[in-house]
């Protein structure tokens, strides 16, 4: 069972989508960023889209589609994406079915965050 505060490593080439939405939710740590260092214990570097260099600056909501019907689409992911794959319009999970998927670059980190719900540090140890 998945709870928000919960590290995955994902395999290279893993699919993830961006979510659409979430600018406003927040956590009382701080920024997504910190909420991922905190989380993982690893530092904010490169971002983990397959095949990008670029310094990651977002601390993205994502789902993972090989987890999203085993929590039931009730959990995001927080991953470091740069600015631009962090808005691309291309790799938005949309509910339609027709998503088009992102792969990951091996070994990312992915803390998972309950959907939808505004984050307090002393939820995380009551979920």
């Amino acid at each position: 069972m998945v709870k928000s505060g919960d590290k995955i490593i994902l395999k290279k080439g893993e699919k993830f989508a961006n979510v659409v939405g979430t600018a406003d939710d927040d956590w009382s740590g701080g920024s997504w960023k910190d909420y991922y260092e905190e989380f993982t214990g690893r530092k904010f570097r490169k971002c983990r889209k397959w095949g990008c260099a670029e310094e990651a600056d977002h601390g993205s909501h994502v789902f993972v589609k090989s987890i999203l019907e085993k929590t039931k689409n009730k959990y995001y992911f927080i991953i470091p994406l740069c600015q631009e794959h962090n808005m691309d319009d291309e790799i938005e999970y949309r509910e339609d079915g027709k998503t088009t998927w992102a792969r990951v670059n091996a070994n990312t980190a992915a803390v998972a965050l309950a959907k939808n719900k505004r984050i307090r540090r002393k939820e995380l140890e009551r979920e």
